[in-house]
């Protein structure tokens, strides 16, 4: 690790840029607006916070803080985790807000995932959020008030619906703690590694909704343990199980994609069933059956139909996220193919044929671009195992001219809509300036052979389906209120 890392700023912490500053005066001005209100809310219970109880204790461990920040060396980690404990310390004594406990927590964990702290400075940074969660009373019984959460149904429904909030920040945390060290250059592959509990967090709260009180605390703790025990299983057995996709490539040494999928898969499988079943129960009650079609429903009850058909949506849409993203390697040389003019290329199941280049120009009829001078493509044939066409591919490059006589080109994809979803296909960027010069020279009729790139993104259609749904869904969920409505309890 270097001496001092900045983290936000990306130089040293003297040379602070304009915006970089903004930045943190806006975040210090969040801090002091969360402040004022937990305070008000402290003076209307009558509540002590822990400086109020022990300040000594209190001062202690901001400076102890502020040491493993600047040991850690990370002026990011050092601002939000004061921040953090900050909001902490001036919380109630007699429950600590759990919400900066697990957000402390979760800083030093993702600052270790991402490699911005050893893992003993992490522990060392862990320390203080959690003494102040367990000094306040001793006989207290933590564990039961977390198990009370599962197996009683109210307390659960109650928590599912704090699930939203509390998993975006999570979410927005971790990706901002790791998109601080990913200046020099990004990985995907942690995103998707680190995002796949919260994913699954996401599915387990919309299983929590969707259950409510009709499964009890009993079968729902049985229900719990048996997809985890599943999700595990099934993570560690991948291998064998035929997925789309690359799903033998490595997240991390001992991580594979497929892995990290079926995780993820197992507890959206958990949540489909019941939030699929509450979605045609609330479409029962709002469009109950001989409804009379001009009879207008009521808003209160399309309100909560388009909350289900939103929380359906999205669960579709993880579902292609993990079949499209998750599963697919952009990297991997197997979706790297070379195709010769004339010649037939079996490729992930299908039939690839080159069979010419096709030259535009800006002021010809069938130019179908807004922008760019010229356009260069490649016709390729796509069949099946049987030789039916399924249709033609002609991915390209855009040609821009300049007023200084430069001359650059952008790639343009091209797809393939299957039933079972969309074939990419985009030429890289050396292949680009390649056409680019036989277009300039005239010379695309000499074009022998042409490398492209490939993704079969099976499922591609759920995350449109699911993106369509949220929409749907969240425009109903915002109709406004009648004034004349009665109130329903919903």
């Amino acid at each position: 690790m270097p001496p001092w890392s900045p983290g936000l700023t990306g130089s040293g912490p003297l040379s602070m840029p304009s915006w970089v500053m903004s930045l943190v005066a806006l975040l210090g001005l969040s801090v002091a607006h969360a402040l004022r209100e937990q305070r008000a809310a402290l003076l209307a219970k009558g509540s002590q916070t822990l400086f109020e109880k022990n300040r000594a204790l209190a001062v202690f461990l901001l400076c102890y803080f502020a040491a493993v920040g600047l040991w850690i060396g990370s002026s990011a980690v050092l601002f939000f985790g004061l921040s953090i404990l900050t909001l902490l310390i001036f919380g109630d004594w007699d429950e600590p807000p759990a919400h900066w406990v697990s957000l402390g927590v979760l800083l030093m964990l993702f600052s270790g995932w991402a490699w911005i702290s050893e893992w003993y400075q992490s522990l060392a940074g862990i320390a203080p959020f959690l003494l102040v969660w367990v000094v306040p009373d001793e006989q207290k019984d933590d564990f039961s008030r977390i198990t009370d959460l599962i197996a009683d149904p109210k307390k659960r429904t109650i928590m599912a619906r704090s699930y939203p909030w509390y998993l975006s920040v999570v979410f927005l945390l971790m990706t901002w703690v790791l998109l601080t060290v990913e200046i020099e250059g990004t990985s995907i592959e942690a995103h998707e590694y680190y995002g796949a509990p919260l994913v699954s967090l996401l599915a387990l709260g919309l299983a929590l909704y969707a259950w409510g009180d009709r499964v009890n605390g009993r079968a729902g703790v049985i229900a719990l343990s048996v997809t985890l025990a599943l999700s595990v299983v099934l993570a560690a057995f991948s291998e064998r199980l035929d997925l789309p996709g690359n799903q033998d490539g490595a997240i991390t040494d001992s991580v594979t994609r497929g892995a990290v999928s079926m995780f993820i898969l197992t507890w959206l499988a958990l949540a489909i069933p019941p939030t699929l079943l509450k979605l045609w129960r609330s479409s029962r009650k709002t469009f109950p059956k001989n409804y009379p079609w001009w009879q207008r429903p009521q808003s209160a009850r399309v309100r909560l139909l388009g909350t289900h058909i939103a929380h359906a949506g999205i669960l579709v849409l993880l579902v292609g996220h993990v079949l499209t993203t998750t599963l697919v390697d952009r990297t991997d040389p197997s979706n790297f193919v070379t195709l010769e003019r004339d010649v037939p290329t079996q490729h992930q199941g299908m039939e690839l044929l080159f069979t010419g280049v096709e030259v535009l120009s800006a002021d010809d009829e069938g130019y179908g671009y807004r922008i760019g001078d010229g356009y260069v493509g490649v016709v390729i044939e796509a069949r099946d195992d049987g030789g039916e066409l399924l249709g033609t591919i002609t991915p390209g490059m855009l040609r821009f001219d300049s007023p200084s006589g430069m001359v650059s080109a952008r790639s343009e994809v091209d797809r393939l809509t299957e039933a079972t979803g969309d074939m990419i296909v985009i030429l890289d960027l050396l292949q680009s300036n390649e056409l680019l010069s036989s277009m300039i020279l005239g010379q695309t009729d000499d074009v022998s052979e042409v490398r492209v790139t490939v993704h079969r993104l099976q499922g591609s259609h759920l995350v449109w389906a699911g993106w369509l749904m949220v929409v749907i869904g969240s425009a109903l969920a915002s109709l406004p209120r009648r004034v004349t409505e009665s109130s329903e309890d919903e």
